[in-house]
């Protein structure tokens, strides 16, 4: 889950990241099966998830798909629970 300030060609970072990580979730659950509310609780965790790093000018530990778990499971809605689920395997090899 690597980024930098250049990642994006021009644009945002956590724009662009946030749809990467969009992608690899619909590759998980199956194209189009993402829910509005789950795409927005992605799109809040890898705000959340990268919010340090990019702070403090993309230096220190790149946040991790054990990150993203992590957040996913510190939310209250139960379709996060089920999104960090789904990616549990991906996060254990991370």
């Amino acid at each position: 889950m690597d980024m930098d300030a250049a990642y994006g060609n021009e644009k945002n970072p956590l724009i662009e990241k946030s749809e990467f990580i969009l992608s690899v979730f619909e590759q998980l659950v199956g194209a189009g099966n993402l829910s509005a509310k789950e795409k927005s609780i992605l799109d809040r965790c890898a705000a959340d998830v990268y919010r340090d790093y990019i702070r403090s000018g993309y230096t220190g530990e790149v946040p991790t798909l054990k990150d993203m778990y992590r957040q996913l499971m510190l939310q209250p809605e139960e379709e996060a629970r089920g999104l960090a689920l789904s990616s549990n395997f991906l996060s254990m090899e991370a």
